[in-house]
């Protein structure tokens, strides 16, 4: 582990000498530290098992960038350090953990210490996935008027199950569905009849809902 440690040389006479090593601590950051399913994650780490073979190491371990949501934890990526002990790369938020949730991102390296068993460090940050969200385009008008609604965050690949503009189910036909990066786009009218006032707009896929809210005009 980082910190102070006391290296002791002893002759065969038992004289000894000693001084103190000052090993730095290992440090995992991701960028962003909250971000969507699917989407990518840069993550940088320092203090890891350096890569020294030219000096006498017999290998450098590599360092394994795990994933936990809920019960499952995923193998995101593998990193090798560099001489100096650093590691970087990237990840992608796996598609199945939960819309929103905070989850735990681990670095992990196997070694064998001398004289012992194999034995795995880790070390261990936290990431969020944030809630969906939607966005209404405009944002007032009488009814009849045409909207446009904007979901993102949610499940990838997905029906969307409501649609509701003041508890009015307004899905278009056919129904839409979430591309790739979880998002979908539809325009439709604002229900005939709509009370004048603020109203609720609510989108739900895969059991997840957001929610925005319409001024409706009076004509």
């Amino acid at each position: 582990v980082g910190g102070a440690h006391e290296l002791k040389v002893t002759d065969k006479g038992g004289r000894a000498g000693t001084v103190t090593l000052n090993l730095a601590e290992r440090v995992l950051t991701l960028d962003p530290v909250e971000a969507r399913v699917g989407t990518s994650v840069n993550v940088v780490g320092s203090g890891f098992p350096a890569a020294n073979t030219a000096i006498g190491s017999v290998s450098t371990p590599t360092v394994s960038i795990k994933y936990t949501y809920g019960t499952t934890t995923a193998t995101v990526a593998t990193l090798t350090p560099d001489g100096s002990g650093n590691i970087s790369g990237s990840f992608q938020v796996p598609l199945n953990a939960s819309i929103p949730s905070t989850n735990t991102v681990k670095a992990a390296f196997i070694y064998m210490p001398t004289g012992g068993s194999i034995s795995t460090n880790t070390t261990e940050v936290t990431h969020k996935v944030p809630s969906p969200s939607l966005a209404v385009s405009p944002i007032e008008g009488p009814v009849g008027t045409v909207v446009t609604i904007n979901g993102a965050g949610f499940r990838t690949y997905s029906t969307v199950s409501t649609l509701k503009i003041g508890g009015i189910d307004v899905r278009p036909v056919p129904i839409p569905a979430t591309d790739s990066e979880g998002g979908f786009s539809v325009t439709v009218l604002v229900p005939q009849s709509s009370e004048v006032g603020s109203v609720s707009v609510t989108a739900t896929v895969a059991s997840t809902t957001a929610t925005s809210t319409y001024v409706v005009t009076p004509p």
